[in-house]
């Protein structure tokens, strides 16, 4: 019975030595890893903390869109645009023109020699006016179009609004932040390729102050120039008013 213990704890004492060698021995460095030879599923999840990576993780999947914000503040009004073509439904408005101001004159002749005649290199300046007739719907815009000419080509006359003024019977004139608020200025300005061909330019009638509306029977005066002296106005010669209708509907 002595010896078989004996042999019994021989063998157990020889099975230690020989584990403990072999778990001294089974411990593996880095530099006994073949780099590349890991993979994820060798790698226990979440066994290897943030700090200890390093280089850029690949972006995730983009998230839902956010609630939309509060609208930014309104812009400024932009320039009236022209006005179009003459309607079916398009009324005439009489015109008086009352004066002409600068070196502007009308003047009669045959063909291109006779209109309200703009010079160039100076302001010139001409006074019309109007009555909104019974038929006309309160507080919309009142189109205006004039057609011109100037023996120049392929250059611009700089037209220009230059004031308007409204009047009513028992009413204070109402009086915009400028002078020509409520006039827009004349567009397109510029000439053909051929000398004294007839263009046409348009321009918007609106009350000059917010608060006040137009109304059949009320009185607008307004008036109209050639910034002839600035660079805008590339034209070299004088430039012809022919005709003049304000249609509203």
């Amino acid at each position: 019975m002595r010896k078989t213990l004996t042999v019994l704890g021989a063998i157990a004492l020889v099975m230690l030595i020989t584990t403990g060698a072999f778990a001294a021995k089974g411990l593996i460095t880095g530099k006994e890893i073949k780099d590349g030879s890991i993979t994820g599923k060798d790698i226990k999840n979440k066994s290897v903390p943030v700090a200890k990576l390093s280089g850029k993780l690949p972006a995730g999947p983009a998230g839902p869109a956010g609630p939309a914000g509060p609208a930014g503040p309104a812009g400024p009004a932009g320039p009236a645009g022209p006005g179009g073509a003459v309607g079916p439904n398009d009324k005439f408005v009489s015109l008086d023109i009352l004066n002409t101001s600068g070196t502007a004159v009308f003047t009669g002749g045959s063909g291109a020699s006779a209109g309200l005649r703009f010079l160039d290199g100076v302001n010139n300046t001409a006074n019309f006016h109007i009555v909104l007739p019974p038929g006309y719907t309160p507080d919309t815009p009142v189109t205006g179009t004039f057609t011109w000419h100037t023996a120049a080509t392929s250059c611009g006359v700089h037209w220009r609004a230059n004031y308007t003024s409204v009047s009513r019977p028992g009413q204070v004139h109402p009086v915009g932040p400028s002078s020509s608020t409520g006039m827009s200025d004349p567009v397109p300005v510029t000439s053909g390729s051929t000398a004294n061909v007839v263009q046409s330019a348009t321009f918007t009638l609106t009350s000059p102050l917010a608060p006040f509306t137009l109304q059949p029977g009320d009185s607008y005066t307004f008036g109209l120039f050639r910034n002839g002296d600035t660079p805008a106005d590339t034209c070299a010669a004088t430039a012809s008013i022919d005709s003049m209708v304000i249609r509203y509907q």
